[in-house]
């Protein structure tokens, strides 16, 4: 709201000046209409004068229009005073009620905080007497483990006096069954050079007795397994595990060697593949020979249906390098070691009637330079 009560009001100086040189004031009430004796006296004036009578006139009806403007001002300040007032009173009046409440909010709370206040106390006394039950009872439960732990400690130090009697009997036992395991190491390492000594006799009788000599024929020599379903249980069955071909020389002064095949497979091949290996054997002009042997050989199991065009044999191939023990020149009999493949073929794969023909098989062996 704009404060008018601080605005002046500047009256002109020439307006004062009349004022004083004319006396006092007409009535702000009095008539504004001249009467007919003013009018005359104005008219029997002379023009200087009357022309200040006249301004004097207008300048205290501008006063008039000013002060009645003022009132009217006034008067509206004083309403918009009166309404604020009013508006303040209904505003106290609110806040005197809003106040109410919140004493009365405030006592509502101030009584349940002491009805909770006695509940915390209450539940504290309990807690009290709960906590002395707890600790009455944690004591008596030490005292009853500091007993069994006493009782423990003692049957520990009894345990351990036992324990160590039994170490020194069981020492005294370690060496006697280390003195039968040395004894018994002996006996098999004894066993197996005589074992070994007698297969390796055997096997060379066997083959200086056969009178059947095999060569090999432009470099092909095929091995006819036959009665194959026997060989395979035996295999299986473990009866015999490895099946061995005669022995086959590459040529009349030649060297000698054979087939191993077994059926059943080996290592982690068993029961799902056939393994097929090359294995030297001692020949009789072994001293006129180079070796070790070397060579390309190529192993085959042949496919034997009817049609030649549909034959698919098994085929891979073994390179005997100088560096392979199992082409060095042989000691005894034949060489322990043997170079093949122990994942030929699949077994299920020559159960079919393609490579097992009248319960035989056929492994070709092709040996280059």
């Amino acid at each position: 709201m704009q404060d008018h009560s601080k605005e002046e009001f500047k009256v002109p100086k020439s307006h004062h000046n009349s004022v004083r040189s004319q006396g006092p004031l007409p009535s702000i009430n009095e008539d504004r209409q001249t009467s007919a004796h003013e009018q005359a006296s104005q008219n029997a004036l002379p023009c200087p004068l009357a022309d200040l009578y006249l301004r004097q006139q207008n300048e205290i009806n501008e006063l008039r229009g000013t002060i009645k403007h003022l009132e009217q001002r006034h008067d509206k300040h004083v309403n918009n005073f009166e309404a604020h007032i009013q508006q303040q009173e209904l505003e106290n009046s609110q806040l005197k009620d809003m106040i109410k409440r919140l004493e009365q909010s405030h006592d509502k709370h101030v009584n349940n905080l002491e009805a909770h206040i006695q509940q915390q106390k209450l539940e504290n006394s309990q807690l009290k007497d709960t906590i002395k039950h707890l600790e009455q009872h944690h004591e008596k439960h030490v005292n009853n483990l500091e007993a069994h732990i006493q009782q423990q400690k003692l049957e520990n130090s009894q345990l351990k006096d036992t324990i160590k009697c039994l170490e020194q009997r069981l020492g005294e036992h370690d060496k006697h069954v280390n003195n039968l395991e040395a004894h018994h190491q002996r006996q098999e390492i004894e066993s197996g050079i005589l074992r070994v000594s007698v297969e390796t006799y055997l096997e060379a009788l066997t083959i200086r007795m056969n009178p059947q000599e095999h060569y090999l024929s432009n470099g092909f020599y095929l091995w006819k397994i036959e009665n194959y379903e026997q060989s395979r249980q035996d295999a299986i069955s473990g009866v015999k595990t490895d099946k061995f071909s005669p022995s086959i020389c590459t040529s009349r002064y030649g060297y000698r060697l054979r087939l191993r095949i077994c059926l059943n497979g080996v290592d982690s091949g068993l029961g799902r593949n056939i393994a097929l290996f090359v294995q030297m054997v001692k020949g009789d002009y072994d001293d006129f020979l180079e070796w070790p042997f070397t060579g390309k050989i190529t192993l085959s199991i042949l496919d034997q249906s009817e049609g030649l065009a549909f034959r698919q044999h098994i085929s891979k191939t073994v390179i005997a390098t100088r560096n392979l023990l199992a082409f060095q020149k042989p000691i005894a009999g034949y060489n322990s070691a043997c170079e093949g493949h122990e994942e030929m073929a699949p077994i299920k794969d020559i159960l079919d009637p393609q490579y097992i023909k009248n319960n035989t098989m056929l492994v070709c062996i092709h040996i280059e330079p």
